[in-house]
């Protein structure tokens, strides 16, 4: 019964997390104007989703969930990237649930 318990416990507080791994503050850090596509890719991680738009700018977006057995949390941004592969401006970001890496 201990060990049935002592696994149940381990699988509860065990966590798991799907996404690239960044945090709102990465997000702060880039700059308009002067960041660019690549420079946010190291920053952030790759992309989960980017759509070429007709002009050549570029809307890449990031997202992470996580769980922590009873706690969740995810957060995710959307920039806009220029023709000339620099960033124009965060479309949309947001978070949710408990975010500790926020």
């Amino acid at each position: 019964m201990k060990r049935i318990a002592g696994l149940l416990a381990a699988l509860t507080l065990a966590g798991c997390a799907s996404g690239p791994n960044f945090s709102m503050r990465d997000v702060d850090a880039l700059r308009p104007g002067v960041t660019t596509y690549a420079e946010a890719q190291r920053s952030l991680g790759q992309p989960n989703n980017v759509m070429r738009e007709s002009d050549g700018s570029l809307r890449a977006g990031w997202a992470r969930g996580e769980s922590w057995g009873l706690f969740s949390g995810a957060r995710a941004v959307i920039i806009l990237f220029g023709p000339d592969g620099r960033m124009v401006r965060v479309v949309n970001r947001g978070q949710s649930g408990w975010n500790p890496g926020s």
